[in-house]
């Protein structure tokens, strides 16, 4: 006797599960609930930030061990630019941008709001 699911194996032709076919709504509650874990903060980015009063800039910069000079030359900056910008509370959205790509995170994770 078969059991009713709400999912679906497709297996390979060796019998190894390949995909997993969902429910749409599920789905889309797995993705949400993963988007929102990729926005959380590690710890140490934290400390640094609360803690230590750095920027959340410096905190992931330094979290993520890249120098001010390697972070301004892999956001086309000098170094003195790069610092002032680490330093200001405000960043404009293009600066946002590029900081999160050289640090793999999402630029909302470089804002307080």
């Amino acid at each position: 006797m078969s059991r009713l699911t709400n999912y679906q194996i497709i297996n390979s032709e060796s019998g190894e599960p390949l995909f997993a076919v969902i429910p749409y709504e599920e789905f889309q509650q797995i993705r949400k609930h993963i988007e929102d874990e990729e926005l959380t903060l590690p710890n140490k980015v934290v400390g640094l930030h609360i803690l230590e009063g750095k920027s959340l800039l410096c905190a992931w910069r330094e979290y993520k061990g890249i120098s001010p000079d390697e972070m301004a030359e892999d956001m086309g900056m000098t170094s003195d630019e790069y610092l002032q910008t680490e330093n200001k509370k405000i960043l404009s959205p293009h600066i946002l941008k590029k900081a999160a790509e050289v640090l793999g995170t999402d630029s909302r994770l470089l804002t307080e709001d």
